[in-house]
């Protein structure tokens, strides 16, 4: 059977194929033919850059300017792509013939630029420095940028095309031209781009296996290196250490293939410059070894010892028996020990974590000695270590322990004294360890004066410049100063006007001044939001301007009240017209402090929200929430009327202390708020109904714990004035932890215990107690039991009469010691208020 074809469609069909045929011959085959030597010429030349980058940059080079680079990449871009062009394109077409302009371009274009890469490269300076040691031993590195044995070669192959150009190689001036110029691609490239500053890191275990999560954490690290939110005090760490962009950094895929597929392509690629290897040994040592362009720069081998970091005990595989990992974490969670197995389990996570950080702060380290804008992120600091421990200290999921994180960064200032961040750190951290005396306040405050001249340098028109890289230590030196500063002032405020008075006089304190101060850090905010500065600077200046603000307000508010009291003039204060809509709670306890000294003189608040709003925003409900309000003086004087406590009982869940918010009832108070104990005398009587090792049994404690909290609920049935909680804890401060200790210290020096007592309470707003108001009652009844229990010697005069004698001799020297305060001395003194 035949298929017959219409003549219309075979028509169709050849004419189809005939026009396809002359496209391919006429189009697709010349384009291929020019094309596809460009594209493998134009890759070949960019794999040559990238191999030789290690031989046009020394490992310690410092790099160019950024439009240097650029102009020079520019360069060596034109040169690879017109070579590679030049390879197809001359050969086909032949456009153009040698002549005068060869001469004239060779001479200009190609001879000239390569000499003077050259001679630019061989200029470059290294890092002169680096810090080896922890007293800040020098090395000198300085040299030559090229090495040196690079800068004769490629000296000898300019002098060699020059020769040949103009002498026995001008029969084929065009070939000589075309090496010229592949020569200053290849050499121009390779000088540009290996001075980047691209990183890639690449993590493995003990037995070699990629480890994608260490390197997911080193990758992270290196951007937030230092960075953390405010803590509870309103001492926002935020330190911008690190300057290390995304784009930046890479790292190798996990996939086997994948993984050898980017290791030959990354080693031909021109603009990975730096290359970091890290190998967890165990959860104790890291190493880490960091490449420039596949020379070797250093390799270190990072411990928790080194770090000043307690020693681990490495886990014992065998543990996991014999089903694998899964089965000896299913076994560990059925075993009694699981939650101790948990807890191990996240104490070498948390091992690991500070270690990751510790090869981070190397790497970031290393870095900062070749590439400047990384060092003016270190603000001074050169070693490694020191901005290891800094960091880990500084970081609350790293370090939980205080001690241990003040340990570190004194560790991190004793390693590198010129590191700033560790320096302010060190200080905010033993400020918070400190008592909140009036003479700390101001102590610290002092200190980190000295610090903020550091962050300062006198131009030589008079001005003073910000050191680069210290803006935000500035900024947080401003706030913790001027912070410390008003609050030793409030403290003053809440005892009386001749508090003030020796306050001002003994440390100078002027809220004038604090109050100019905190004017400039806001200021200081303002430009720093205006002129578009790192993002992590402008984010804390944003957080910080109503800050600032509101402690400026504050501040004048306290200087017109003083002048105030002493002029009787009106008043010349308002609160701030620019007021933060949605505050946080550490902005809404300032406006609160701000309506809460607004409404002890009746005047308006303007904008503020009520006070108990703001109070109930900002503390949490509970111990923890009462225990930080009572602790910022800016309260202290409102919390002694009545109304003002009821309120703050409702906003908040509790105005006065109770017996579960002291330290020796805190860490038991959910067991005993769970059976109704709440008060001292609850305590006392359920004990003596149940008996001591009933209570110890139920606590889970010693029966020594047991009798303690007896002793300490005890002291409250001396006197009545000494039952409050608050005052029991001011005599826990003190070392009086029972009625006996009270007796003898009471009966050996009346008037250094009563003194040393006030000034505690001067630190915790509780002056106004009865207790130390007027402590003559109850150290009366301590001497009267004294005397009681004291034996009559033969002889002697009678039990009343010596005990009133020593009564009348006790009230003459606690009255002529309230007369040198300048308090009443009246037998029913108030409060200094």
């Amino acid at each position: 059977m035949q298929i017959a074809v219409r003549p219309a469609a075979s028509a169709v069909l050849a004419f189809s194929t005939g026009k396809w045929d002359d496209f391919y011959t006429t189009w697709f085959v010349p384009t291929g033919q020019l094309l596809i030597p460009m594209v493998v010429a134009a890759v070949v030349l960019v794999a040559v850059a990238g191999l030789i980058t290690r031989f046009m940059v020394d490992r310690n080079a410092k790099p160019w300017s950024p439009a240097e680079r650029s102009i020079w990449s520019v360069i060596g871009s034109v040169a690879l792509l017109a070579d590679a062009a030049f390879l197809a394109i001359y050969p086909m077409f032949r456009p153009f013939r040698d002549g005068t302009w060869v001469t004239w371009a060779f001479s200009l274009a190609l001879a000239l630029p390569g000499v003077a890469l050259v001679l630019r490269a061989s200029q470059t300076g290294t890092c002169a420095t680096e810090m080896r040691s922890g007293l800040g031993r020098s090395l000198g590195r300085a040299g030559r940028g090229l090495p040196q044995a690079s800068f004769w070669v490629l000296m000898s192959v300019w002098a060699g095309l020059v020769s040949c150009f103009f002498s026995w190689g001008s029969h084929n001036r065009l070939a000589v031209a075309y090496v010229a110029m592949a020569v200053l691609g290849v050499t121009a490239v390779a000088a540009a781009l290996g001075q980047g500053l691209r990183v890639q890191v690449e993590a493995q275990a003990g037995d070699g296996t990629t480890d994608a999560a260490a390197v997911d954490y080193t990758l992270a690290r290196l951007q937030s290196l230092g960075t953390q939110e405010p803590d509870a005090m309103g001492f926002v760490r935020a330190n911008d250490v690190s300057k290390l962009l995304s784009s930046d950094l890479s790292a190798i895929p996990a996939g086997a293939l994948a993984s050898a597929t980017a290791r030959v392509l990354y080693a031909i690629r021109p603009g990975l410059t730096w290359r970091a290897r890290l190998t967890l040994v165990d959860v104790n040592r890291v190493t880490a070894t960091l490449t420039r362009n596949g020379l070797h720069v250093r390799t270190v081998v990072i411990s928790r010892r080194n770090l000043g970091l307690p020693h681990l005990v490495p886990a014992d595989e065998s543990a996991t028996g014999g089903g694998g990992p899964r089965a000896g974490m299913a076994a560990r969670a059925e075993s009694p020990d699981a939650r101790a197995a948990e807890l191990l389990e996240e104490q070498r996570g948390r091992a690991r974590a500070q270690l990751l950080t510790g090869a981070a702060a190397f790497i970031l380290v290393e870095l900062a000695f070749r590439h400047d804008r990384l060092a003016a992120g270190l603000a001074g600091a050169k070693d490694w270590k020191s901005v290891a421990r800094q960091v880990i200290a500084n970081e609350p999921g790293l370090m939980e322990d205080s001690e241990v994180r003040l340990a570190l960064l004194k560790a991190a200032i004793t390693r590198d004294p010129k590191n700033a961040l560790a320096r302010c750190d060190y200080v905010l951290e033993r400020y918070s360890q400190a008592d909140k005396t009036i003479a700390n306040r101001v102590r610290f405050s002092e200190l980190l004066g000295a610090l903020l001249a550091a962050t300062e340098v006198q131009e030589s028109s008079g001005s003073v410049k910000v050191v680069p890289g210290c803006e935000m230590i500035r900024l947080r030196i401003l706030f913790a100063r001027t912070a410390m500063r008003i609050n030793a002032y409030l403290m003053a405020r809440a005892v009386g006007e001749y508090r003030i008075r020796e306050v001002c006089a003994e440390y100078r304190l002027d809220m004038k001044e604090s109050g100019r101060v905190a004017r400039i850090l806001e200021s200081d905010c303002r430009d720093y939001v205006r002129i578009g500065s790192s993002q992590g600077l402008r984010q804390y200046a944003e957080y910080m301007r109503p800050v600032a603000e509101s402690m400026a307000s504050l501040a004048e508010f306290l200087s017109v009240e003083w002048q105030r009291n002493s002029s009787r003039g009106a008043w010349d204060w308002s609160v701030p017209r620019e007021l933060d809509a949605f505050p946080s709670p550490s902005l809404a306890q300032n406006y609160a402090a701000l309506g809460s000294v607004a409404d002890d003189h009746s005047l308006p608040r303007g904008e503020l929200w009520d006070v108990f709003e703001y109070l109930a925003f900002s503390f949490s409900p509970g111990p923890a929430g009462r225990g930080a309000l009572r602790e910022d003086p800016s309260f202290w004087t409102s919390l002694r009327h009545e109304n003002f406590r009821d309120s703050v009982q409702s906003a908040v869940g509790g105005g006065e202390t109770g017996i579960l918010d002291i330290p020796p009832f805190l860490q038991y108070g959910e067991k005993l708020a769970c059976i109704g104990i709440t008060s001292f005398e609850e305590f006392r009587r359920r004990v003596s109904e149940a008996g001591i090792e009933v209570m110890a049994e139920y606590l889970g404690v010693p029966v020594m714990v047991v009798r303690h909290l007896v002793c300490v609920a005890d002291l409250s049935a001396v006197h009545d004035d000494l039952a409050s909680p608050d005052v029991v804890r001011v005599l826990l401060q003190e070392g009086v932890n029972s009625p006996d200790e009270l007796r003898r210290r009471t009966c050996a020096d009346e008037n250094g215990l009563v003194k040393r007592l006030v000034a505690a309470a001067e630190d915790h707003g509780l002056t106004d107690r009865a207790a130390f108001a007027r402590p003559g009652a109850w150290v009366l009844t301590v001497l009267d039991q004294c005397a009681a229990a004291r034996p009559a010697r033969p002889g002697s005069q009678s039990k009343e009469s010596q005990v009133a004698r020593e009564l009348t001799w006790v009230e003459s020297i606690w009255r002529g010691w309230l007369g040198e305060r300048g308090e009443s001395t009246g037998p029913d003194s108030a409060s200094p208020e």
